[in-house]
């Protein structure tokens, strides 16, 4: 009867055995088909987001550009503005438009008027803080503020060369940019 006890119990520990590999199997294989369904739903959910984020950083994208665009265009508009106005300055007073220095016979009075257009420009000039504002005369002459390089870029025939900037375009006057590969804005009122 003993045999018959052991047996049995074997048996049923046998059994015992393989349920318990069986429910192991059980919780592996869902253990598993959980993970492989919360990664499938951590990737479709990052894939929603992610695609919302980019169309939503490429409506702000595009927003910002077009402020960054409008306010470009007002600032350069009220920058050609300014400098509009103070050309008109410049040649508001007499002295600086009628002023010929080829017609001058005496030289301290030439160097006088230069002088005091020249301090007349430089007030304009300092206002903007331009770099070169000034008039070129026909003979060469200059009154108010080049900087070196533009005597550097013209040399002696900055009255030659703006004169064919103006001839170019067959106008009396208007705005000029770039020359020889420099960019520089010109406006070029001819008298």
């Amino acid at each position: 009867m003993a045999k018959q006890d052991t047996s049995k119990e074997q048996e049923k520990e046998g059994k015992e055995g393989k349920l318990e590999n069986s429910l192991r199997k059980i919780r592996s294989r869902l253990l598993l088909s959980y993970i492989v369904l919360i990664t499938i739903a951590i990737v479709i959910v990052s894939f929603i987001t992610l695609n919302d984020t980019e169309k939503v950083m490429e409506r702000k994208t595009e927003s910002l550009l077009s402020a960054l665009n409008m306010q470009m265009k007002l600032s350069i508009d009220n920058y050609l503005e300014a400098l509009e106005e103070n050309a008109v300055m410049a040649f508001a007073q007499a002295d600086n438009y009628e002023y010929d220095p080829t017609q001058s016979e005496d030289e301290y009075e030439k160097i006088q008027t230069l002088k005091k257009i020249s301090d007349n420009l430089l007030g304009i000039s300092l206002m903007e803080n331009y770099n070169d504002f000034g008039i070129v005369y026909r003979n060469g002459d200059t009154a108010g503020r080049f900087s070196s390089r533009t005597g550097d870029l013209y040399q002696d025939q900055l009255f030659a060369q703006m004169e064919t900037l103006i001839s170019e375009d067959k106008q009396r006057e208007g705005w000029c940019t770039g020359y020889n590969g420099i960019t520089r804005v010109f406006t070029l009122p001819k008298n």
